[in-house]
């Protein structure tokens, strides 16, 4: 549970609180208890996972469960966004299955079927035509050989719905925060940004930057910004690990909080 969490899920009162994983017969199930009433879930490939966002809602969830049931390998929480709050739950698989979602009482069950074979090329299968009696001919063993062969490719025929692949090439990054068609990169800028606030302790570190266009970011170390990352969040400064022409170098902002107004 972080300590924005802790902070602000009083506001908007939705919270992700737990999250269940068992076996049941042949399937995984997972179950999360939430009183969110919103949720999106998208299927991403390469490596296969399942992401769920529930909106308006603040995670108390650790940010890593593991699993002891396959095909799931483990789960990932974060609070994706913080303004609006948004909580982010991802199933990492080892493969590509089956799996449904459905709300419960006290929050939303999934469950993680089969694995789901690869889709092939449908073979043409000749029509039977009804022949007349004929004298018995011995076959030739050409097409004896074709006729083994054609049987043999039409049982390899996987049953069920065709497999769908995901092709991640020139579309957006799915985890990265969505601000409008027209918003090429909604990363922090700090050549133009402001260090107006720190919440800091041994174990959680939280910086809180604006931009010029007054936009507040809450950053942790490790977080991208424009151009490089967040190296360390101390008392009365943030570091930035930046990018230049030939290397790297560090950028310190220090806290600057607002005047108050007269």
């Amino acid at each position: 549970m972080s300590l924005v969490s802790c902070l602000l899920s009083p506001v908007y009162g939705a919270e992700v609180t737990r999250i269940k994983i068992k076996k049941v017969g042949e399937c995984v199930k997972v179950i999360v208890s939430t009183d969110a009433s919103q949720y999106k879930d998208t299927v991403l490939h390469n490596p296969q996972r399942i992401v769920i966002d529930f909106k308006k809602s603040f995670s108390r969830l650790p940010k890593e469960i593991t699993s002891s049931y396959l095909p799931l390998l483990k789960i990932r929480t974060s609070q994706y966004t913080i303004n609006p709050p948004t909580t982010r739950v991802v199933l990492d698989l080892k493969n590509k299955i089956t799996h449904s979602i459905s709300l419960i009482k006290g929050g939303l069950e999934i469950n993680l079927g089969k694995k789901i074979q690869p889709s092939q090329k449908e073979l043409p299968i000749k029509p039977k035509v009804e022949s007349k009696k004929e004298p018995k001919v011995k076959p030739t063993k050409k097409p004896k050989v074709k006729l083994t062969e054609e049987i043999k490719k039409t049982s390899e025929l996987p049953s069920g719905p065709e497999a769908f692949f995901y092709n991640p090439r020139g579309k957006r990054d799915p985890f990265r925060p969505y601000l409008g068609a027209d918003v090429k990169d909604t990363l922090l800028d700090i050549g133009t940004a402001a260090i107006v606030g720190i919440m800091w302790s041994p174990k959680e570190k939280y910086a809180l930057a604006q931009d010029s266009r007054n936009r507040a970011y809450i950053l942790q170390e490790g977080d991208h910004v424009s151009g490089g990352k967040v190296l360390h969040i101390k008392k009365k400064e943030v570091i930035f690990l930046m990018r230049v022409f030939g290397g790297r170098k560090k950028v310190i902002l220090k806290v600057t909080p607002k005047k108050e107004e007269k």
